[in-house]
């Protein structure tokens, strides 16, 4: 079967069904990135993939179009999870008499858009980030031809790994490095690179370069980390190339296992949101009683019981939206 055929809509999917289970996984773990070399390896493309994939996608609109149109794909959804979060958050602390508190730990730094180990947006960082590198990028379409753009885009990323450790508010940093991959993701759409073979000389130049950022760099956007900038976008775009290209071939491989990854990732936006807001004020430490976190009885005991509440609250809004759909069905009917 030739690449170009494993080239739809749909193309993507499993890879990121794949990656939000893994998302969830590493949630449901204690340990360090750099502990292990598997997870330093998925560090290295996980994120760029989310960020290219949607870049792949990306087409040339006025500017302000494209920003309303994110606004509405990608603020909305935060937004939702931003007020959830809070919500309970504070009637959390209303109820404990210490108001003060939610202000400090859950307002402040959600309004702030602030990510890491005491994040109260959870995943959504990413959300808000993604919306910064789609608005850079319909500024850059519409400004510049391509060779500015890719100088742009090679100037947002040298500029995030400069940044990071500042720790800026509203993800800027986040969002100039993504705005690298979301270009990144456009280009191999417009040059059709993962439709054409590629050579094992070539192969081996980018799989040479990830093994560098990796073995020399280290990236992890949701803590502000990103080691030798220089080295570590570029060699996480080439990861994340190459194991886009992998997916693609396993597309081929039909199971009623591999439908449901395929489906998580179709649905990765509420699966993000979900379990952002389970993340952030599900009472874990009630489990923890009963099993000590840093057990691996703990850490999959944790893992299933998320998946059962996301893929619950899942299945509630896909009958919520058939009820709606139906409803409206019937009124257009009378």
């Amino acid at each position: 079967m030739e690449q170009k055929n494993l080239v739809n809509l749909t193309m993507f999917d499993l890879l990121k069904g794949v990656l939000m289970i893994l998302v969830v996984l590493r949630h449901s773990m204690v340990s360090s990135v750099d502990d292990s070399i598997f997870w330093r390896i998925l560090y290295s493309f996980m994120m760029p993939v989310f960020f290219i994939t949607s870049g792949y996608w990306m087409k040339k609109r006025k500017f302000r179009a494209g920003v309303e149109s994110s606004a509405r794909g990608l603020l909305k959804p935060f937004g939702v999870v931003l007020v959830t979060v809070n919500g309970i958050g504070a009637l959390h602390r209303l109820l404990s008499h210490n108001l003060e508190e939610w202000v400090n730990v859950f307002l402040i730094p959600t309004l702030l858009v602030r990510s890491g180990e005491e994040s109260r947006i959870g995943t959504m960082w990413f959300v808000f980030a993604l919306f910064l590198s789609w608005c850079l990028f319909y500024g850059a379409v519409n400004l510049w031809k391509e060779q500015g753009q890719m100088i742009f885009a090679c100037v947002c990323g040298v500029a995030a790994g400069l940044l990071m450790p500042w720790c800026l508010p509203f993800q800027i940093s986040q969002g100039l490095a993504g705005f690298f991959f979301v270009y990144g993701g456009y280009q191999m759409k417009k040059k059709k690179l993962l439709e054409k073979r590629l050579s094992w000389g070539t192969g081996i130049l980018i799989a040479g370069v990830w093994v560098l950022s990796i073995i020399y760099g280290s990236m992890d956007l949701a803590v502000y980390k990103m080691d030798h900038g220089l080295l570590s976008l570029p060699g996480s775009l080439c990861g994340a190339y190459l194991t886009i290209r992998l997916f693609l071939h396993l597309n081929c491989f039909e199971h009623v296992i591999l439908d449901k990854i395929r489906w998580m990732g179709r649905y990765s936006m509420w699966i993000l949101c979900i379990h952002s807001v389970e993340g952030t004020v599900f009472p874990w430490k009630v489990l923890f009683a009963f099993i000590p976190q840093n057990s691996w009885a703990g850490v999959w005991a944790q893992f299933v019981l998320r998946w059962c509440f996301i893929g619950g609250v899942c299945w509630l809004l896909i009958l919520g939206q058939r009820r709606l759909h139906q409803y409206k069905m019937r009124e257009e009917c009378q």
